[in-house]
């Protein structure tokens, strides 16, 4: 008797936790809207995920997905792990900022653009492979992250005067590889990185914007190209 009540609480717990696995990824989990955009001059259908409701944990986004949504996921704090889906191109502003549990994300090789404060305040993110195919970085993307460690940014990616504060504040980040075909770094860039200590600027860099690199007090060790024409205001100051 005492085996039979013991088996069939273990079952009830084995039901219990793969359910809540199961349940991680349910359809009924995720709010996704048709639309369409334009591509080349042709209209083009789109899903957006606009919001996730499911209990967290490991989530994987539905493969029909091409869009993730301003702040589909801003606040969660149950989820530690997304994976994204090929096909998705595009993750609008605050889609996952201030998610507080979120350890790992997992980016698709057809994704494009990364949005405005797209994964800002994750402060448990350690890790963020950036696909070539990355194209745009938003400003403070990865801002807050600060478990994060290492960056490459692929060759593909070009930013502007308005992508600042991009990695402001990820004050665990040691190393950082910049494009080949940058042309400037932006203000407030990489301010804050405590434990960032080298950097090697590429060349084809002209500008590097006020504050870029400010309070980055291990940063003892810069390249600077011969392409370099301005170092702005406060570019490196607190800096090693």
């Amino acid at each position: 008797m005492k085996k039979s009540i013991r088996f069939l609480i273990l079952t009830t717990l084995f039901a219990v936790v793969f359910g809540c696995f199961a349940m991680a990824n349910a359809a009924e989990d995720f709010v996704i809207v048709d639309g369409t955009t334009w591509v080349n001059n042709q209209q083009v259908p789109t899903k957006t995920l606009t919001a996730y409701n499911g209990p967290g944990g490991a989530v994987e986004i539905p493969a029909e997905v091409t869009i993730i949504g301003i702040n589909a996921f801003k606040g969660n704090r149950t989820v530690t792990s997304i994976t994204i889906p090929e096909g998705v191109t595009t993750i609008r502003d605050s889609a996952f900022s201030n998610c507080l549990s979120l350890g790992s994300v997992t980016l698709p090789d057809s994704l494009i653009d990364i949005g405005y404060g797209a994964f800002s305040g994750c402060a448990a993110l350690a890790s963020a492979d950036i696909p070539a195919s990355v194209t745009g970085i938003g400003g403070r993307a990865f801002e807050g992250c600060a478990k994060l460690t290492s960056v490459v940014l692929p060759d593909t990616v070009t930013l502007d005067q308005y992508d600042s504060y991009i990695f402001n504040g990820c004050t665990s980040l040691v190393s950082v590889t910049l494009p080949n075909g940058l042309t400037m770094i932006p203000n407030h860039m990489f301010s804050g990185c405590a434990k960032l200590s080298s950097v090697n600027i590429p060349e084809g860099v002209t500008t590097i914007e006020d504050s870029a690199f400010s309070g980055c007090k291990a940063l003892t060790d810069v390249t600077l190209p011969q392409s370099l024409r301005s170092i702005n205001e406060s570019a490196f100051s607190g800096s090693g």
